[in-house]
């Protein structure tokens, strides 16, 4: 009887390394894929038996893939699991609407893993071989089954970027924060993926979680700073707008000052300017009343005392 084949498509190394054993510890042969596109290419060539698909991937998602994968006739029929930190009802039941045979959580649990594939009849599973013995060592995390003859290794640890060897000025570029991040979430998957083993607390020495742990502290740290640092950046570039913003009402409020006072004093001229010539009105018409006045009073005396003939 040929094996079982599986997929697992997932932009995380570390969550297709932690999967890829957990299948392989139920008998799966497992491929795995960084992105939908090279799940694809993958599919031309190959058709595994189910594919373990990640929702949250860049460029194309989960469910974008997924209906891709049911459009095309030689991938239809192929059984999808969607793996996502969503599992609540509503996203298993959209997930299902979709075409998805099952949700996986992540970070799976032997548990949750088991009862996907307990959905599938048809890939029934035996029990899981011995699970693997964790050791950290300084080009990265090795991992050994019981088996003498098998053993897997994982890629040694990529050089640190630049940006993250970096002092904390430039940890503020938001690439730098991204990568800090997803180091850090690898990191937490390697360790969930070892503490899942039913017998890891037994065959994995506690130094290896102690390193472990200290190695993502150190990130939670790192980012910490990075995020801090742009805090802070954030923080002088409000100040510094709240201060131009002073300047300007401030510049306003001379300005709108010096513009009342003009009008201030136009007002000024202007009455000023009504003033007189109220005045020489007044003293016109005064005058001409006076005339007026002086003339009629000249008449009636002369009626009054006529000249002698």
């Amino acid at each position: 009887m040929d094996p079982r084949t599986a997929l697992v498509v997932d932009d995380s190394k570390s969550a297709r390394f932690a999967l890829r054993k957990s299948l392989e510890r139920h008998g799966f042969q497992v491929a795995t894929a960084e992105s939908a596109r090279d799940a694809y290419l993958h599919l031309q060539q190959h058709l595994p038996d189910v594919i373990f698909l990640d929702h949250a991937m860049p460029e194309e998602d989960g469910f974008a893939a997924l209906r891709r994968l049911r459009e095309q006739p030689q991938t239809a029929a192929i059984p999808v699991v969607i793996c996502s930190s969503y599992d609540d009802a509503r996203f298993v039941e959209q997930a299902r609407e979709r075409g998805a045979v099952a949700v996986l959580p992540k970070p799976p649990t032997p548990e949750a893993l088991q009862g996907v594939l307990d959905e599938l009849p048809e890939l029934a599973t035996a029990a899981p071989e011995p699970p693997v013995q964790a050791t950290v060592t300084d080009a990265g995390i090795e991992l050994d089954t019981q088996d003498p003859g098998h053993s897997a290794t994982s890629a040694p640890a990529e050089p640190e970027s630049p940006e993250a060897e970096g002092d904390s000025s430039s940890d503020d570029d938001a690439v730098s924060n991204q990568r800090l991040e997803r180091a850090m979430t690898d990191l937490r998957l390697h360790i969930d993926a070892i503490h899942s083993s039913p017998a890891s607390s037994h065959s994995a020495d506690d130094r290896d979680f102690a390193r472990l742990n200290a190695r993502v502290d150190e990130l939670d740290r790192r980012v910490s700073s990075a995020l801090a640092t742009q805090a802070t950046a954030h923080r002088q570039a409000i100040e510094q707008l709240q201060l131009e913003h002073a300047e300007a009402m401030e510049s306003l409020r001379r300005h709108q000052t010096d513009a009342l006072e003009q009008v201030r004093r136009q007002a000024e001229r202007d009455l000023a300017a009504l003033q007189a010539q109220l005045t020489e009105q007044i003293d016109a018409a005064m005058t001409m009343a006076r005339d007026q006045a002086y003339a009629r009073v000249a008449s009636a005396l002369r009626n009054a005392f006529p000249p002698a003939e």
